[in-house]
């Protein structure tokens, strides 16, 4: 699989950048250490 981006943590900033790259078209992934989500509950 080739990517152009790559997001390290799932928080929100990078949730809204995989959504925005998302709808562009352009391709990415997203590394989280735990499930896609989780940190949403401990975001300070």
């Amino acid at each position: 699989m080739v990517v152009d981006v790559v997001i390290i943590g799932a928080r929100p900033a990078g949730l809204s950048l995989s959504y925005f790259l998302q709808r562009r078209g352009i391709g990415h992934v997203v590394l989280e250490q735990g499930q896609i989500g989780d940190s949403l509950y401990i975001y300070e």
